[in-house]
């Protein structure tokens, strides 16, 4: 089942949402571990959201 999330990024003084779909939430938090050990990202700030939403604002 797929996971949904709002997520800000924040690297130093600047930031960005955006909106994540992950197969399962492994995935999810293989990722994060990701942005983190090679993005060198400050934060990241995950927000649950439903499909519906994912979808409305996903482009």
């Amino acid at each position: 089942m797929a996971v949904y999330y709002l997520v800000t990024v924040t690297k130093g003084d600047m930031s960005t949402k955006v909106y994540w779909k992950e197969p399962t939430y492994k995935r999810m938090m293989q990722s994060v571990e990701t942005l983190y050990k090679h993005g060198k990202v400050d934060a990241i700030e995950m927000e649950m959201i439903s499909k519906k939403e994912y979808e409305d604002n996903y482009v």
